[in-house]
Formats: C-alpha cells, sequence, structure tokens
C-alpha cells in the first residue's frame, strides 16, 4: 500500500502586507534602503510586538498602530529619510540589509506567525529598474499577494512615494469631471468672508447671491492673448501667430523663427472655486481674473 504523504505550503495571511521596497538607492546609499507594509482592512491593527524578519531585522514596540488602510513605514535610518521626504512617524532603525541581487522579507505577528512574505530579485520575472536607477520596486495593487512578482513594477517617481499610494488611480476610475460652458451664468459671493462649507451643498439657497456671466472667449485687448492676431481676430490654423518668436542657435548661426498656431489654448485662473449642476455656484472672494496662454505643452502667464 502506497504511502501517502502530507504536503505543507508556508501560507502568509493578507491582513498587514509589503507594499514598497527601496532596496538599492542610486550610489549604493545605504541609509535610504526601507521598506513599506499597508494594512488591507479597513481598521486598525495593533501591531505592538510584530517583526520583521529574514534579509532585515525589526520588532515594532508596544502601542503602534498600523491604520486602516494605512501605511507603515521601516527604515534603516529613520533620521535621513524624514529629512529627504518629511515623512514623520518612520520606524527603525532596521538590523540587516536589504540585499541588491534578492532578498527574502517576513512579516511575523507577535506569536511568530507568518503574516506576509516577499521574496523578491533584480532579474528573472521582477522588475530590475529598482536596482540602483533610484525608483523603488512597488506593488501595483496594494490589495494583491506579495508572493507574485507579477504585482510588482517600479515607482512612478524617483524615491518612490514612503507614507503614500504608490499608484493612486491603478484599477480606480478618476473622479468624475463636469464641464462648465464659457457662456455660462455663475452666483457668486464676493463678501469677502469665510462662508464654510454649506454653500457646497446643492440644496444651499444662493437666491440672494448675485450673477454673472464672466466665463467667455471675448479678447482682452491690453493683454496678451495667443491664437488671436494682433486685431483680435482668431487666427486659422496654420496660419503665423505674432505673439511669437523663437531664437535658436545651431552651430554659432542665429534664427528667427514665428511660430505657427495650431491648436492654442486659453484658460482663465482666479479665486473662484466649486460648480453644482444647473447654475454654477463659486465664493469669489478676490474679483479678479488672469488669463493664461497655452503655447505647446507648458503654460505661459500673460
Amino acid at each position: 500500500m502506497a504511502a501517502l504523504g502530507a504536503v505543507t505550503s508556508l501560507r502568509a495571511d493578507t491582513t498587514l502586507v509589503f507594499n514598497e521596497i527601496s532596496y538599492h538607492a542610486p550610489g549604493n546609499e545605504i541609509s535610504m534602503e526601507w521598506v513599506e507594509l499597508y494594512n488591507q482592512m479597513a481598521v486598525d491593527l495593533d501591531i505592538s510586538g510584530w517583526s520583521l524578519d529574514g534579509g532585515i531585522q525589526y520588532t515594532f514596540p508596544s502601542n503602534t498602530i498600523a491604520r486602516g488602510g494605512g501605511f507603515v513605514v521601516v527604515s534603516v535610518s529613520p533620521a535621513s529619510l524624514e529629512a529627504m521626504t518629511g515623512l514623520p512617524n518612520i520606524f527603525g532603525p532596521f538590523t540587516g540589509r536589504l540585499n541588491n541581487g534578492g532578498d527574502t522579507l517576513q512579516l511575523r505577528n507577535n506569536s511568530g506567525r507568518l503574516v506576509d512574505q516577499v521574496t523578491y530579485a533584480a532579474d528573472v520575472d521582477w522588475p530590475v529598474a529598482p536596482d540602483g536607477s533610484g525608483v523603488t520596486l512597488a506593488k501595483l495593487d496594494h490589495d494583491t499577494g506579495s508572493g507574485t512578482a507579477g504585482n510588482w513594477t517600479w515607482s512612478e517617481q524617483v524615491g518612490g512615494t514612503p507614507g503614500a499610494d504608490n499608484f493612486p488611480f491603478y484599477n480606480n476610475t478618476p473622479a468624475a469631471t463636469k464641464l462648465v460652458a464659457t457662456n455660462d451664468v455663475w452666483t457668486y459671493n464676493d463678501a469677502g468672508m469665510d462662508l464654510g462649507t454649506a454653500w457646497r451643498n446643492p440644496a444651499f439657497d444662493d437666491s440672494l447671491w448675485p450673477s454673472q456671466g464672466v466665463l467667455d472667449t471675448r479678447a482682452i485687448s491690453t493683454l496678451f492673448s495667443t491664437g488671436l492676431d494682433t486685431n483680435g481676430n482668431v487666427l486659422p490654423a496654420g496660419s503665423l501667430d505674432p505673439h511669437y518668436l523663437l531664437t535658436a542657435a545651431a552651430q554659432g548661426e542665429e534664427h528667427l523663427t514665428r511660430m505657427a498656431h495650431s491648436s492654442m489654448t486659453r484658460t482663465i485662473r482666479s479665486s473662484w472655486r466649486g460648480a453644482r449642476s444647473g447654475r454654477p455656484r463659486v465664493q469669489r472672494k478676490w474679483p479678479t481674473l488672469q488669463y493664461l496662454a497655452d503655447p505647446i505643452h507648458g503654460r505661459t502667464a500673460a
């Protein structure tokens, strides 16, 4: 009779998980090594006596709370990381080193039970960009497991995002944006007083507020306005814009080039805030407008 052997596997709980790892900073700067944990639960978690194990070692002190949906950052040099990022409440220092070529990190609760584990590498299935380029090893979705290489990528910015979401809009729908016609009528309050937040409620009674249609496309002759000729008429696409003269030097010879107008836009910046369906409403403290031009990709003040 064949003997049946029981096969067991080490399985991590998914409560507090590894979410971001800075294991090889530029120049091999040891003081910039850190790990970030994320609480996948909506409730606070007491992690007093919990510990990091494997490549690095650290035990969390008494009264350590991982907030629901929050982050916990542990660094080899908390003071250095705080000075670099401004992030407070960094734990550490941990002992050991995060190996540049790969390592195993473990999170254990106060009973020694394995809660989460990740074994990263700088090759094969794992992203190689975090290995010395300045970006960190970052989990795409903080609600996924830590052991699968496909759940990890590199951070969008150098230095990573310690204490914050790696990719805030990943797997989420961005906030809806309501467009308001430039010739719409706005109600406003310019009394110069702080009205609190009640006025943002759609049911707020603004019938006594004055109204005015101010957002229009008319040119202001005294202000810079790209996309218009010297008489204020809209330029057709492809025509030369008189407001732009670009100079360039190639091999010592200067060239004067007039930029062609394609699809320039003009935006309005002011201290007006808020909008709602129907007639938009704003609280206006400083009734001033500033017209801006958007040449190519940058915004240039008039």
